[in-house]
């Protein structure tokens, strides 16, 4: 995937924010741990996202996210296989106040690619994947500051599930 394809959508943002109200725009970044499946196989890597947000009201968000979800190894036998996930997404978040916290639902459009190489008996194949499927996350949130917030969040898509741990930054 090219970096100016992943790049595309978080530019976007940015300049819809320039006219934007104070504290409605937000950086998102987050340290996360995936699980990756290559056929029946599932290895997990710790990876991270960054992205820019728009709070449209207290209770929905709107983010676009660039995802890096590391790099797996599979092994079995003498078959062997080496690919690294990344990807960008759309979502919409709801959000709901529960005291201090803030439980959160999410739904995204995800667009992911594998790239890598795997081996079967001693001969080298080259492996490109592009997905894309509806993923889904639910966590919660707890702002710190006016301008801060921490997060922790599950997401579940078809191929590929992470939880994250992060920070929404408005400005």
């Amino acid at each position: 995937m090219r970096i100016t394809k992943t790049l595309i959508l978080p530019l976007a943002l940015v300049c819809l924010a320039i006219n934007a109200n104070e504290n409605n725009i937000y950086i998102t970044g987050s340290i996360l741990n995936s699980d990756v499946e290559l056929g029946k196989h599932t290895e997990s890597d710790t990876g991270y996202a960054v992205g820019l947000g728009y709070r449209y009201n207290t209770s929905f968000d709107f983010e676009v996210n660039v995802y890096d979800f590391g790099e797996v190894d599979f092994s079995q036998d003498v078959d062997k296989a080496h690919f690294e996930t990344k990807g960008y997404s759309i979502a919409g978040i709801y959000k709901y106040p529960i005291g201090d916290l803030k439980l959160l639902a999410e739904v995204s459009y995800l667009w992911f690619e594998k790239d890598g190489s795997y081996t079967i008996s001693n001969a080298n194949y080259d492996l490109s994947s592009d997905n894309n499927n509806i993923a889904f996350g639910a966590g919660l949130s707890y702002q710190i500051l006016n301008s801060f917030e921490i997060k922790a969040q599950y997401t579940i898509g078809s191929d590929i599930e992470w939880a994250e741990i992060g920070f929404n930054f408005s400005f």
